[in-house]
């Protein structure tokens, strides 16, 4: 098969040549002038099909295969970017939201110790800090327990949502009543101003 396409080339190249040789050679013996018009409306011809047949289809080639191309890295990264969204919505949801700033984690300390029947020594309002878009709070308590009561208490803190974090957590043994300690402890929570999308 390749022997037959070789010589098929071969035929083509010598036609192409003894085409060419008759072109030449009428043209040495009638002179340019006489073909002057046909060559300049082959010419023209060949210029106008070029730039306004062949060029336009082109140039929308190239538009398509960019878009093509954009398209593919579009698919490409869309499946990571929808679970980078998606694991940052989840962040956020666990977040309080900037509406209650200013009772939220007061409010939400109290209701973890009520349900555990505690009584604060004294809650001190929240101290904050504002960084990048977020508001950073903690407050630090102050109670009598017993350790059995205590452990409770954290993971109810801890397992809160939205969420609560303790930050510093200080046990002291007190002398009366017996089997009780003294606890004081700095819980915080973080508040984003905006969340993504607004």
């Amino acid at each position: 098969m390749a022997k037959l396409n070789a010589e098929q080339f071969a035929q083509f190249i010598r036609g192409s040549q003894e085409e060419l040789g008759v072109v030449f050679s009428t043209l040495r013996e009638k002179g340019t002038n006489r073909f002057g018009r046909t060559l300049a409306v082959g010419f023209i011809g060949a210029f106008f099909s070029f730039h306004f047949v062949y060029q336009p289809p082109m140039k929308k080639l190239a538009g398509l295969n960019k878009r093509i191309s954009a398209a593919r890295a579009t698919a490409q990264y869309a499946d990571q970017f929808k679970d980078l969204r998606d694991r940052l919505n989840l962040f956020y949801a666990k977040l309080p939201p900037v509406s209650s700033r200013d009772r939220w984690l007061t409010e939400t300390v109290l209701e973890t110790m009520k349900a555990e029947n505690m009584i604060s020594e004294s809650i001190m309002p929240p101290d904050e800090q504002v960084q990048a878009g977020f508001v950073f709070q903690r407050l630090n308590v102050s109670v009598q327990l017993k350790f059995s009561e205590l452990i409770p208490w954290l993971n109810r803190v801890e397992g809160n949502k939205p969420m609560l974090h303790i930050g510093a957590l200080d046990l002291g043994k007190r002398d009366e009543p017996l089997g009780v300690n003294g606890i004081s402890c700095e819980i915080g929570t973080v508040i984003p101003l905006n969340k993504p999308g607004q």
